[in-house]
This record gives C-alpha cells, sequence and structure tokens, in this order.
C-alpha cells in the first residue's frame, strides 16, 4: 500500500507529539553493554532530532566515540501507539541546548549538579521510524504500521501486524 505524502506527513507528525508526551523509551547502541537500556528523551521535532542526558562513563556513552547507530523504541502512555527510531546517534557539544533540558530530575542523577564533568548530551538523528498504531487511533486505521522516512520521499509500510 502506498502512503500519501500527507499521510506521511500526518504520521511524522503524530510521531514527534507522542514522543513529546512521553520521555520514557529504551535506546540501543549494539556496542553498549547492555545494548538496550531506559532513557528518559527529549524531542525536538523542529529540527528533526532527539536528545539525552547521560553520564559520560554510562556503558551508552563509553560504547563510541564519534557517531554510532542507534535505535529508539518507545510505547505511548495509553500503550497504543509504538515506534521505533533508528538513526545516528553522537555526543553533542551544546550547552545552550543542555540548559534548555536541565531539570531537577536530571540533577539529581549527577552529584554536582549541571556542573558536573561526568554530564553529557547525546543527540540522535532518526533516519527512519515504524511506527504501529492501535485501532482507536484516528490516524492509521486502516494500516497496522507505516514506516517514516525522514528527509527522504515516503515509502511503502514494509510491516503488517495482526496483533491488534
Amino acid at each position: 500500500m502506498d502512503f500519501s505524502p500527507d499521510m506521511m506527513k500526518r504520521a511524522a507528525q503524530q510521531l514527534w507529539h507522542q514522543l513529546e508526551n512521553r520521555r520514557s523509551s529504551m535506546l540501543m547502541i549494539e556496542a553498549a553493554k547492555p545494548a538496550l537500556q531506559p532513557v528518559s528523551h527529549f524531542a525536538d521535532p523542529e529540527r528533526g532530532l532527539v536528545w539525552f542526558i547521560c553520564s559520560r562513563d554510562s556503558a551508552l556513552v563509553s560504547a563510541f566515540k564519534d557517531v554510532a547507530p542507534a535505535r529508539l523504541n518507545f510505547v505511548s502512555n495509553s500503550e497504543d501507539y509504538f515506534a521505533s527510531l533508528s538513526g545516528e546517534i553522537d555526543i553533542a557539544d551544546d550547552p545552550k541546548q543542555l540548559d534548555h533540558f536541565w531539570s531537577y530530575a536530571a540533577d539529581a542523577w549527577f552529584e554536582q549538579g549541571r556542573n558536573d564533568p561526568s554530564v553529557v548530551l547525546l543527540k540522535m538523528t532518526p533516519q527512519k521510524a515504524t511506527a504501529w498504531v492501535a485501532q482507536g487511533q484516528q490516524l492509521l486505521v486502516a494500516p497496522k504500521s507505516m514506516c517514516i522516512q525522514f528527509g527522504v520521499e515516503p515509502v511503502k509500510s514494509s510491516q503488517r501486524s495482526n496483533t491488534r
């Protein structure tokens, strides 16, 4: 089934909306042990990025030096929207962006707070996402899954789910 450009645009908007409404997800960097770990993410739909505040000493950060392939898996609060984003992740030297996302919750993880030398900001640039939506969602009632390509032409759905 081919999806119209309008439907792909709405699907991408829905993905970003879902990511903004819940910050808990699972981040996978294959070289990390364990490869899949729980994280808090910060969606940045205007720039098409997902950010993470981590410790420089964490397995996720120490698993790569410059850029690494990454996958972010997400489930909505209502458990009727599932997404898997793939792309590249790197360490971002962006103090303003770090300040933008910094919170009391982040502060609690670091002994010296925002100025702790182990604080690091990771930036994921998604290149592809697959979303699975339960029947109750407005946008994707007929197709059960949709592959969203970032920055490229719309593609056909690559998977079908018969579980819902």
